[in-house]
């Protein structure tokens, strides 16, 4: 299989680019950030529109699977949408037609309907997704031993919880394994699901605790945890990708346009030094998290190793790139209504919920033993 994008590819990127140019313009940016968060779900509807989860409930892996999803994952990166739109087409569509079997989908609809299987697959139904569980899984208190069951968990920093219909996390009871559980935060008079708003570094995006007592959840057997977080690590590692292209590039403009002693600062040379750096540093985080994707569907005794290695990689040197680009743009790049702060905040979010290094060491040393 090509490292290289098909036509089609591209062409799907390019759309999504412009979708999110038209609906993620720096001033809903600026807005979500004055407002405290712009979570009303009204980008997600948009997305539906666009046609985003639809496009992976197709289950088609050749054409709609983790290496388009990346794609959409680094456009989202430099638009820094004000929904997780990506992270609930992940948790939604992509898992229960990409990563679940066909006999659990079947379970699925048998265990809550087949409306709730469909509205998921067009986006009518949104999933949120908890990343923290994903690092340190959630001790939950459940009720039956099958199926459908009642549990009693709380989880923080779930992006867009308030609008989401479903919550996905991971759940450790008793003495069992961390597994994929989904939880129906609008399912029956008899639970009760609370939302919290949490204060975050990320002031352009709304984020809540869930305390959820008695709320029906399903456990999901047939897709492991670890193939979960490496897809979640996957797309982090692209956005992280995009972010980074798109302040290399506004520094770029800036530069030619900022003059110091009567010339362009870009024709300086410890300027020009710094920006190639950058440039280097994003294109080699791009190329990681590219090549992690492709692993992940076409070498799957390497995806361990790159998922690992790409969210780690792009979660150590996206901020430093970052910061270069502020200092950069001098006195401006510090201000609060320039958006590069807000392309810093987004990033240090992503490596709070990826791990870093130390997070990522074992495996990373694992994976590269295995692979000689």
């Amino acid at each position: 299989m090509s490292l290289e994008f098909s036509d089609q590819q591209r062409e799907l990127a390019a759309s999504f680019e412009k979708f999110l140019l038209q609906e993620v313009p720096s001033s809903i940016r600026r807005k979500a950030m004055e407002l405290g968060s712009l979570g009303s779900g009204n980008l997600w509807d948009k997305a539906v529109e666009f046609g985003l989860p639809a496009l992976f409930a197709q289950g088609d892996a050749e054409n709609a699977g983790i290496r388009e999803l990346a794609l959409l994952a680094f456009e989202s990166g430099k638009s820094l949408p004000t929904e997780a739109l990506i992270e609930s087409t992940l948790a939604g569509s992509f898992l229960i037609y990409h990563l679940l079997s066909e006999k659990e989908r079947e379970f699925f609809k048998s265990q809550f309907d087949a409306a709730t299987l469909d509205g998921i697959g067009d986006g009518s139904i949104r999933v949120a997704l908890a990343p923290l569980s994903l690092l340190h899984p959630q001790a939950i208190s459940g009720r039956g031993k099958s199926g459908v069951r009642r549990i009693d968990a709380t989880l923080g920093v779930v992006a867009d919880a308030a609008v989401a219909d479903l919550l996905l996390f991971v759940g450790l009871q008793a003495e069992t394994s961390p597994k994929l559980m989904l939880a129906h935060l609008k399912r029956g008079k008899e639970q009760q699901v609370v939302f919290a708003p949490d204060s975050t570094l990320d002031v352009g995006r709304s984020y809540s605790s869930v305390v959820m007592t008695n709320v029906a959840c399903l456990g999901l057997d047939s897709c492991s945890v670890e193939k979960f977080r490496r897809c979640y690590q996957i797309l982090a590692a692209n956005e992280l990708a995009g972010m980074c292209a798109r302040v290399v590039s506004m520094t770029v403009e800036y530069v030619k346009t900022r003059k110091q002693f009567g010339a362009p600062i870009g024709s300086f040379q410890a300027v020009q030094h710094r920006l190639a750096d950058m440039h280097v540093q994003s294109e080699a985080i791009r190329t990681l998290a590219q090549f992690a994707a492709w692993a992940e569907k076409d070498s799957p005794e390497q995806a361990a190793l790159t998922a690992a290695s790409a969210a780690t990689f792009a979660c150590e040197q996206a901020p430093v790139i970052i910061e270069g680009a502020i200092q950069l743009h001098g006195g401006i790049g510090f201000t609060w209504e320039f958006d590069l702060h807000l392309y810093l905040r987004r990033a240090r979010m992503l490596e709070a919920c990826c791990g870093g290094l130390e997070y990522h060491s074992e495996t990373i040393l694992e994976s590269a033993a295995k692979n000689g």
